[in-house]
C-alpha cells in the first residue's frame, strides 16, 4: 500500500476516536497512553477486526505465552523445581500455582469430555465399559425397569427393602435407560471439584509428615498444587497422542511415571535421603489412594442421588 494511503487509514482511525479520556474510571489520558495508568484498562477503540478481539479473549483466558511454556517445562522435566523456585521467591519468570492449576485442569477436562471418534454409532453403556454396579448390581441389566422390577430386584440380592436402596436402584435404571452421557459429564464436572478438594487433603500429608523441617502449609499446599498439574499434564499428553495414534497401552505408564516423579520432587524439595523418601512417598501414596477413592465413592453417590 502506498505510504499517502497509508497515512489516510491511520487518520481515518484517529477520527474514529472521539476522547482519550478512560472509558472505566474517567481519568484524561495522554495521547501515547495505551494503558490507562489509574485502572489498568487498554485504551482501545472498536475500530478493530472481530479475529482480534476473539484472540484477545483467548489470551486473556488462556495467557499461553513464553513464561506459560516454561513453566509447563520445567513443570514436567524437573520434578520440585517449580516449587523450589516459589519458596526462593522467584515467581515472576513462572505462571501462578493456581492459575496454572485453572489453566491445565481445563484443558484436561475438556479434552475428557471430547468424542473420541473411535465409535461411529452410539453404543450400549456396558459395551463401552461404562456401567455403574451396586452391590454387585449393573446399571445396563436394570435398562427399563419399572418401580415393581426394581422391587423384585431388592428381594432377589437380599438387600433391604429400604428407601435410599429402592432410589439408586431406580436411579441406575434411569440412567441406563435415557443414556449414560449426561450422567458422565455430571460425573466429570463433579470429579473435578473432587480433585480440587484433594490438593489440600495431599498437602497436608506431605505437611505432617515433614513436620520437623518447620514448614509453613502454605509451602506444602504450593507443592501440591505443581504436583497435581504434573500428573493433569501427563495425562493431557497420554489423551493427545491416543487420539492420533491410538496407544491405549500409554496409559499404563503413568501408574509408574507419577510415583517417580514424587519421589524425584521430594528429593530436590525436602533433602530426605533416597530410603526415607521411598518411605514417605509410600506412606503418602498409600493415604491419597485411600482418601481419593473414598470422595470417588462419595462423589459418585452423590451424583447418582442428585442426577
Amino acid at each position: 500500500m502506498p505510504l499517502h494511503q497509508k497515512k489516510t487509514v491511520s487518520s481515518k482511525k484517529d477520527s474514529l476516536r472521539t476522547s482519550k479520556i478512560c472509558t472505566n474510571c474517567g481519568l484524561q489520558l495522554q495521547k501515547e497512553y495505551r494503558f490507562c495508568p489509574q485502572c489498568g484498562q487498554k485504551d482501545h477503540d472498536l475500530d478493530m477486526p472481530i479475529s482480534h478481539l476473539l484472540g484477545e479473549a483467548i489470551e486473556g483466558f488462556l495467557h499461553l505465552d513464553s513464561k506459560s511454556f516454561q513453566t509447563v517445562r520445567n513443570l514436567v522435566s524437573k520434578p520440585g523445581f517449580l516449587t523450589t523456585e516459589f519458596i526462593k521467591g522467584k515467581r515472576v519468570l513462572y505462571v501462578a500455582p493456581v492459575r496454572l492449576y485453572v489453566l491445565i485442569s481445563f484443558i484436561f477436562f475438556l479434552l475428557l469430555g471430547l468424542p473420541d471418534g473411535k465409535h461411529s454409532k452410539p453404543q450400549e453403556d456396558d459395551h463401552l465399559g461404562f456401567y455403574i454396579s451396586y452391590y454387585g448390581i449393573k446399571s445396563s441389566d436394570l435398562r427399563g425397569f419399572t418401580q415393581t422390577q426394581i422391587d423384585s430386584v431388592v428381594k432377589m440380592h437380599g438387600l433391604k427393602p429400604t428407601m435410599i436402596n429402592t432410589y439408586i436402584l431406580l436411579q441406575m435404571a434411569r440412567i441406563s435407560s435415557e443414556g449414560t452421557g449426561e450422567f458422565k459429564h455430571l460425573l466429570m464436572k463433579a470429579a473435578s471439584y473432587m480433585m480440587f478438594a484433594l490438593m489440600p487433603v495431599f498437602a497436608l500429608f506431605i505437611y505432617i509428615l515433614h513436620r520437623k523441617k518447620e514448614l509453613r502449609y502454605i509451602s506444602t499446599l504450593i507443592f501440591s498444587v505443581h504436583f497435581h498439574c504434573f500428573i493433569f499434564s501427563i495425562l493431557i499428553l497420554c489423551m493427545i497422542i491416543n487420539r492420533f495414534i491410538d496407544i491405549s497401552e500409554l496409559f499404563y505408564a503413568v501408574p509408574i511415571i507419577i510415583p517417580v516423579h514424587l519421589f524425584l520432587a521430594f528429593r530436590n524439595v525436602y533433602g530426605n535421603s533416597r530410603f526415607i523418601t521411598l518411605l514417605k512417598v509410600l506412606i503418602i501414596g498409600f493415604l491419597q489412594t485411600a482418601s481419593m477413592a473414598s470422595l470417588f465413592i462419595i462423589t459418585t453417590l452423590i451424583s447418582l442421588l442428585v442426577f
